[in-house]
Parts: structure tokens; C-alpha cells; sequence
């Protein structure tokens, strides 16, 4: 039973990435993200990528962090993306799915 909702989850997942690509939002359905690189979500609209840099510093070696903003009024969209030296790093941040008030989630992978 839980391998027929695993491959079904798949599938769906599939699915949606083939949309989103017809859409021109995905470049390709079958890319998978980056392994060292974590997504943050819930962040105060006045956290700045100096700020991540502290806050994730203390699990390895942080090659870029970017507060995602509006192209428009520069404002933060809340979220960004903090790009570990390695995967490994990465994975160290996983603690309990929080980190200093912010969401915390890995970003969809590929086959490890």
C-alpha cells in the first residue's frame, strides 16, 4: 500500500512539473534542483541576505544566500534560498524543520 502511494505521489509530481514546463514557468520537467541548496519560507519582510548569512553560517560554508524580492518594488517575498559549500552542509540545517522563526525545507530532489 505505501509503495502504490509513493508511486502515485510520483506521478502526480510529474505531472505538475510537465505543466509548469508547458507554462514556461519549469525549464525542464526532468531537472532536479540543486542538492545544497535550502529554501526558507515565513521570513520577516525585513530580513536581508546578510542576516541569513549569520543565521546559517554556523552549519558550513555559505556560498550565496538571497532574500527573494518583487522586481518591481524591491519589497521581500518572504522566502529565499541559501546555497551551501556541500550537500552535507545542507543537511545540517535540518533541525525540526524551523530555524530562527523561519520555515525550513529542502528543496525537491532527485535521486540520491
Amino acid at each position: 500500500a505505501e509503495e502504490v502511494q509513493e508511486a502515485l505521489a510520483a506521478q502526480a509530481a510529474k505531472s505538475q512539473a510537465e505543466v509548469l514546463e508547458m507554462l514556461g514557468d519549469l525549464p525542464d520537467a526532468d531537472v532536479a534542483p540543486p542538492e545544497n541548496v535550502l529554501f526558507v519560507c515565513k521570513l520577516n519582510p525585513v530580513t536581508q541576505d546578510e542576516d541569513l548569512e549569520i543565521i546559517f553560517g554556523r552549519f558550513g560554508d555559505i556560498k550565496k544566500c538571497e532574500v527573494i524580492r518583487d522586481r518591481k518594488t524591491g519589497e521581500s517575498l518572504n522566502y529565499a534560498f541559501v546555497e551551501f559549500a556541500s550537500r552535507e552542509q545542507c543537511e545540517l540545517v535540518s533541525c525540526g524543520g524551523r530555524a530562527a522563526g523561519a520555515c525550513v525545507a529542502f528543496r525537491a530532489r532527485g535521486s540520491q
